[in-house]
């Protein structure tokens, strides 16, 4: 590794890397860092003292090392990155019950490993969900699609904005056909109906709790989170029986009861 005084124990070299992770050339590393899989490095001293050469951080080692033995199993360029990303989220869930998160995580969004590894807090929050997908489901490309999807798909501030009203939302995980999954949000008291509103759908719907990936997150940050919601709003339900609709209020907290509004 690095031991010029120019580098730190977080950092490494491309020499660094192209040794541990058995590359032919750099060139891989300039592709790796324009498709966005890595940084791009800082040139400095090279560590002989004598001319320049590229450092990243530590952790970048460990993603490519990684990535070139998920290559060599025949795994192709764009599959290898899914796959790490997925390791390491979670390894960040296994990993959120031992460490404390410094408290200005919250404000600035993630925070750093001692190896330099930047992760956000959204990261370690998927780790915790995804623990408890693969419980359920145990399909490796299923178990992408869900990720991309609970990403990139706005459920996290949607989730968060349910708490902060008094709902427990719950990820909602169901069979669309042709091996496709689709991934909504509902909230606790509204799960009953999906299940008893169709007894198919009930078939191929699968139900995962999020606040407690919440509450284990803000635990770790030493952040106040309630145990249950504060605020209880009284939801109003509408069921269309043949043309006659007919009004109740769900009551929260406790159990769950309806009451009757206006029928007919």
């Amino acid at each position: 590794m690095v031991t010029t005084q120019e580098a730190t124990t977080q950092e490494v070299t491309t020499l660094d890397i192209l040794a541990e992770s058995r590359l032919k050339s750099s060139k891989t590393l300039t592709r790796y860092y324009q498709l966005g899989i890595i940084p791009r490095p800082v040139i400095k001293t090279h560590p002989s003292g004598r001319g320049k050469i590229n450092y990243f951080p530590r952790w970048v080692l460990d993603k490519v090392v990684r990535i070139q033995e998920l290559k060599r199993e025949g795994i192709s360029l764009k599959r290898a990155v899914k796959k790490y990303e997925r390791e390491r989220i979670e390894n960040l869930a296994a990993q959120l019950d031992e460490i404390t998160l410094p408290s200005k995580a919250m404000e600035q969004g993630s925070f750093k490993f001692q190896n330099g590894t930047e992760v956000s807090l959204l990261d370690v929050f998927l780790g915790r969900v995804m623990s408890k997908v693969r419980e359920i489901i145990t399909d490796y490309e299923k178990q992408l699609s869900i990720l991309d999807k609970i990403r990139t798909g706005g459920i996290v501030d949607v989730a968060l904005h349910m708490i902060n009203i008094g709902y427990n939302p719950v990820l909602l995980i169901r069979d669309a056909g042709e091996d496709e999954l689709r991934v909504s949000l509902t909230t606790d008291f509204l799960l009953g109906l999906h299940f008893s509103h169709n007894l198919k759908r009930a078939k191929s719907l699968l139900a995962i709790d999020l606040f407690s990936s919440f509450w284990s997150l803000f635990k770790a940050m030493g952040e106040e989170f309630p145990l249950k919601p504060t605020v209880r709003p009284i939801p109003q339900i509408i069921i269309d029986q043949e043309g006659e609709e007919t009004k109740y209020n769900v009551e929260l907290g406790g159990e769950s009861s309806f009451r009757l509004i206006e029928e007919g």
